[in-house]
């Protein structure tokens, strides 16, 4: 048992130190810092908690790509209490905003009955267009330096540890979380068994919620300060985390989901760190995370097809 525990232990964190190696081999006076590492494994910590949010609306199916802008706009309203109400306003305004935002996309979802991506499209306009309303001549809504202890270690590492156990318990143990995961394996057999599917999917986004509620916080105690954002360019915030998010569900074969989704975002953060470090165009980043993301979907397709013959 130990063995094969250590084993899949291995497996799991082979991707992300085969990444840092390479780089270390190619930079080694900006890889070899410890300081660098801490960077690393940092600056994972929000794509990872935007990763928890997505993950049930991805397995049921639903594209979502409005969380850019809900995360943007929850921000700005949790940077307008914070000046009336301090940390707490801040935090209450993030996470209370975020969660109806939330019931409010998965509402119209819901009614709506049409494609998640159509309706997703043309709420991240209407969100943008709101943040913009909500900000109003200010280009950029700041906090005070006191509120944004979460940004730094060891407050990022608090917030972000109790979102893992929080992600990692729901997943794990709520009928919610084994509804979707039936429903993403099949959806007509799931309604005839009596499952209530289009509940199920509403609620993928409201418990989503809840964790980009905590990203929000995370996003603008890091940055100290967040302005709106037009013309669907929030939508770039969703990228890197449902690539994460995508790396995950194909590690989950071997460890847990909350741990495989973390190890998606480090190792896409080694990439895009790397690919500076590099000397490299931005634009490079891109291309670098298309083929990489192939990468590990064929791999994960041949294993898929390896256990399958096996079974056989």
């Amino acid at each position: 048992m130990l063995k094969k525990y250590c084993i899949k232990a291995v497996g799991v964190f082979c991707l992300p130190l085969s990444l840092y190696v390479l780089m270390l081999l190619l930079k080694p006076h900006e890889f070899a810092s410890i300081t660098t590492v801490g960077i690393l494994l940092q600056q994972s910590f929000i794509p990872t908690i935007i990763g928890y949010g997505l993950s049930w609306g991805f397995i049921v199916g639903i594209w979502d790509f409005t969380v850019g802008a809900r995360i943007i706009l929850s921000a700005l309203i949790g940077a307008s209490f914070s000046v009336s109400f301090g940390f707490w306003g801040l935090t209450v305004g993030c996470i209370g905003s975020s969660l109806l935002l939330s019931l409010a996309t998965g509402g119209l979802n819901w009614i709506a009955k049409i494609p998640s991506l159509v309706i997703s499209f043309g709420l991240v306009m209407v969100y943008e267009i709101l943040g913009q309303w909500y900000s109003g001549s200010l280009s950029l809504m700041s906090l005070a330096g006191k509120d944004t202890f979460l940004g730094i270690f060891p407050g990022n590492m608090f917030v972000f540890a109790g979102s893992f156990v929080l992600f990692y318990l729901i997943f794990n143990n709520s009928p919610f979380s084994y509804h979707t995961r039936a429903i993403g394996n099949n959806e007509l057999l799931s309604k005839d068994m009596g499952m209530n599917v289009p509940l199920v999917k509403f609620l993928t986004y409201v418990v989503g919620g809840l964790f980009l509620g905590i990203a929000s916080v995370l996003q603008i105690s890091y940055a100290g300060s967040i302005g709106p954002q037009v013309n669907l360019t929030s939508i770039a915030l969703v990228f890197r985390p449902m690539i994460g998010l995508i790396i995950g569900l194909a590690l989950s074969r071997i460890c847990n989901l909350a741990v495989g989704i973390y190890i998606g975002a480090l190792s896409i953060n080694i990439i895009f760190i790397g690919i500076i470090a590099l000397g490299l165009p931005d634009t490079m980043q891109n291309i670098f995370l298309g083929v990489f993301l192939l990468a590990v979907m064929a791999v994960s397709n041949l294993r898929e097809r390896a256990v399958v013959k096996e079974s056989v």
